[in-house]
Order: structure tokens, then sequence, then C-alpha cells
């Protein structure tokens, strides 16, 4: 039997784009704060592949837990690394 696509069709086209890492000044972070402590940081755990919520690395690669962009924040609230 199958399966009403509407919903999943809904969903997908709700799905705003990612900043693309100069959107965001996504760089090497020389500060405790990096990727890995940001509330929008996630890490696969089958295979430890890093993902954000508001970024994808144009390569479509991992993001790097020791990297930082400007939107990093541990709250959603304060963003102390946006200009």
């Amino acid at each position: 039997m199958a399966r009403d696509r509407k919903p999943y069709e809904a969903l997908m086209a709700d799905r705003p784009e990612k900043f693309d890492p100069e959107d965001v000044n996504y760089r090497e972070a020389d500060s405790r704060q990096r990727c890995w402590n940001c509330l929008h940081f996630y890490v696969r755990r089958i295979d430890e592949f890093g993902v954000c919520e508001i970024m994808r690395p144009q390569d479509d690669g991992s993001v790097e837990p020791d990297y930082v962009c400007d939107y990093f924040t541990k709250d959603g609230e304060t963003f102390p690394l946006l200009p």
C-alpha cells in the first residue's frame, strides 16, 4: 500500500537553505568558542560526521568541531562573536 507523500513533500518544501561558510565567517577557532560547544552543532554517532543546523560546507563535508562561525551560541540568545 502506497503512503501519501504530501506530508513528506510539504516538509521538504519548508526546509530553508543553509548558509555557506562565507556567509557566517566559518573559520578555524582561536579561542574556547568552537563548533563542538555550539547549540547548532551535532555529531552523528554512527560515523562522527559533524553537522550544523545553520551552515553547510560547500563540499558537503563534515563541520569541523575545532572551527567556529560568527553565529556561535550556547543558548540561542547570546552571540558573542557577531560583529
